[in-house]
């Protein structure tokens, strides 16, 4: 179990680095950095395995400066009304992203924004170190909505019909109403990403991880009782966990999909996690897929996923679409400027055709969103309709870490003394010494031996 300075030196936001750098480990940032510009050269040379796009940039958002964008949301009721969760608080808007405003919710780092899916007009933001503020007017005038949270860094949201979760520095927290929270299991843990797997016959949710106690694993879901870890088949053995999405459920699709994104790569299940497999067409950096960053789902399609990149701030990055639940992709990135192709944040409206929102954060420059009718996108399917299953108890338990046995040093052993010529040398030169000093001793003492004889036999006495 790594120390809490060695969590916070991995883990902790830094504020000079790009959006995925600042939130995942170090090493696996500068390997997106790295390769950014080889997925930018690789993305414009293969236009067989594209599918054309048109973007809009949307309206600028006043007073963001340089600072990011980490999270954008759609309204589930009005497709006009999108939210962004920003370096600087929470924009609003109404006409689609043509204009944004600010509310009063201040200057603070909002890493995730959600509509509650059983009341569109309650907005809740997650913050760094600022817990969890609400909005019932659209993002206008926000509350504090903090009470018995685990923790006041609030990294994820999901909303199901009975419960909202939120993923914390320290676990899970759950609530029925947005306002006030319980502690749900998974403490000590960092919960980066969260999503729905089902809503009924019980609710169930999956996390992820990406920072303390995550020997035991790093993708859990809850049985209603505890949190058990998911290693289904095709996981990597370790990761940190970028993302995850969950689409709806239709006629055809009556088990959701998940779509993951990790440090090991992106993966999708269609068996509620029971078996995994990574994606294809991606384009590749070197001999490994496009490492994936950030999913987003329709809301009305259980096939249509939208995956991004922010090549870790670099001058790559990707926006990518697949029909067929994440199993394929295309790239969707013709019309936007080249090098400001950094997807940190991705909405989709619940219309047809569906509307895409991405922000971008592109290095040294001010984010931007952008946004496209994707008329290529295919009808969606006669949905399922989902009611409120079994809520999960209050407090559910964590498997309990085993412990870690640490070997004790061995005490480094005495030289034993020595004699003779080697003695004679340590206790000049401070034994050992390199052999070159015995050589040196040797040679003198042979020297001295053979001119006395010399002098003894050869030249006579004096």
């Amino acid at each position: 179990m790594p120390s809490a300075d060695e969590r916070r030196n991995l883990l902790s936001p830094i504020d000079t680095f790009p959006p995925f750098a600042q939130r995942h480990a170090p090493l696996w940032r500068r390997a997106l950095a790295g390769a950014g510009m080889a997925v930018l050269l690789l993305l414009l040379l293969t236009p067989a395995t594209t599918a054309r796009a048109d973007w809009n940039r949307a309206g600028s958002l006043p007073g963001l400066g340089n600072g990011r964008i980490w999270s954008l949301a759609a309204s589930p009721k009005n497709t006009n009304s999108v939210i962004a969760g920003t370096e600087h608080g929470v924009y609003h808007s109404e006409d689609g992203g043509t204009t944004w405003k600010t509310g009063n919710l201040g200057d603070m780092r909002v890493w995730v924004v959600g509509f509650d899916i059983r009341n569109p007009t309650h907005i809740l933001a997650g913050t760094q170190e600022h817990g969890v503020a609400m909005s019932v007017d659209g993002g206008v005038t926000w509350k504090d909505s903090s009470a018995g949270l685990p923790s006041m860094n609030v990294r994820s949201l999901a909303f199901s019909l009975s419960q909202i979760a939120a993923g914390t520095d320290d676990g899970v927290a759950l609530s029925v109403d947005g306002v006030s929270w319980s502690r749900s299991g998974l403490r000590g843990v960092s919960v980066n990403a969260m999503a729905v797997v089902a809503n009924a016959p019980a609710l169930t949710f999956i996390a992820g991880t990406d920072g303390g106690v995550v020997s035991q694993g790093y993708l859990w879901t809850n049985t209603g009782t505890n949190w058990g870890v998911l290693r289904g088949t095709g996981l990597p053995a370790s990761a940190v966990v970028l993302s995850i999405a969950t689409g709806p459920v239709s006629q055809a699709v009556k088990v959701r999909p998940i779509v993951i994104n990790t440090s090991q790569g992106t993966f999708r299940s269609l068996d509620s996690g029971q078996t995994w497999a990574p994606p294809t067409g991606l384009p590749t950096v070197g001999t490994e897929p496009l490492p994936l960053t950030v999913t987003a789902t329709s809301p009305l399609d259980p096939n249509l996923v939208y995956s991004g990149a922010d090549a870790g701030g670099s001058s790559g990055g990707a926006i990518m679409r697949s029909t067929d639940a994440g199993i394929t992709y295309l790239d969707v990135a013709q019309g936007l400027p080249a090098t400001n192709r950094q997807v940190t944040a991705i909405a989709v409206t619940q219309s047809t055709p569906p509307t895409l929102y991405i922000a971008t954060g592109p290095p040294d420059a001010p984010a931007v969103i952008y946004k496209i009718s994707d008329t290529n996108a295919p009808p969606p399917p006669q949905l399922v309709a989902e009611l409120p299953g079994v809520a999960i108890p209050a407090a559910v338990a964590t498997p309990t870490p085993k412990p870690t046995t640490t070997a004790t040093p061995s005490a480094t052993p005495t030289p034993a003394s020595a004699g003779g010529v080697r003695g004679f040398v340590g206790k000049m030169f401070g034994w050992p010494v390199p052999a070159v000093y015995e050589l040196i001793a040797l040679l003198l003492i042979a020297y001295g031996i053979i001119r006395w004889r010399q002098r003894a036999y050869v030249e006579g006495p004096p």
